[in-house]
């Protein structure tokens, strides 16, 4: 397991690639258990005191909730501010490689993440997107103005509105 670190208007968002099968260890998963303390209103969550949006970019995760049993397959294209997890402890299983992205307030030295909401584009859509928007696109690719952009990539719209078409599906978070 391996992370890199990308600059997202202010924040970071990091991206971690894992192997099948590979335990996660690091400062939120600790012997492969993940704590979920809460949500806030606009459900993002909340882990150790650290709000956190995050995506399975690619693969597959395994989350089962320790208390009940109640096991959850996570996707490509996953978001947890579409689908949070419930508060509590999950065993998590990474059935094959996959990648995830989460941004997170810690990382970026702050105690609360900017209002974010999710985006997502599937491939030969157009969605139209106002001046000033701020995409960060997680996965996908797009093009805006004739500009192919693809993945991991602060997309600003400050040439008028814009129309954005998906060259493949693509989602990520519009920051507010």
């Amino acid at each position: 397991m391996y992370a890199k670190v990308y600059a997202a208007f202010g924040h970071v968002m990091q991206r971690t690639f894992i192997d099948a099968q590979e335990k996660i260890e690091d400062k939120w998963v600790r012997g492969g258990v993940l704590k979920v303390d809460g949500l806030t209103k606009k459900n993002i969550q909340i882990m150790e005191g650290n709000e956190f949006v995050w995506f399975i970019a690619q693969g597959k995760h395994v989350h089962t909730n320790v208390a009940t049993g109640e096991r959850k397959e996570l996707n490509g294209g996953w978001c947890s501010l579409l689908d949070p997890l419930p508060v509590g402890e999950h065993m998590l299983t990474i059935p094959v490689y996959s990648e995830s992205v989460c941004l997170a307030a810690e990382l970026s030295g702050q105690q609360t993440l900017p209002e974010v909401t999710h985006f997502a584009l599937g491939a030969g859509e157009s969605k139209p997107l106002p001046n000033g928007t701020k995409l960060y696109l997680v996965e996908g690719e797009i093009e805006v103005n004739g500009k192919v952009i693809p993945g991991m990539r602060q997309v600003r719209i400050s040439s008028g509105d814009s129309v954005v078409k998906g060259l493949k599906d693509s989602f990520g978070l519009i920051f507010h």
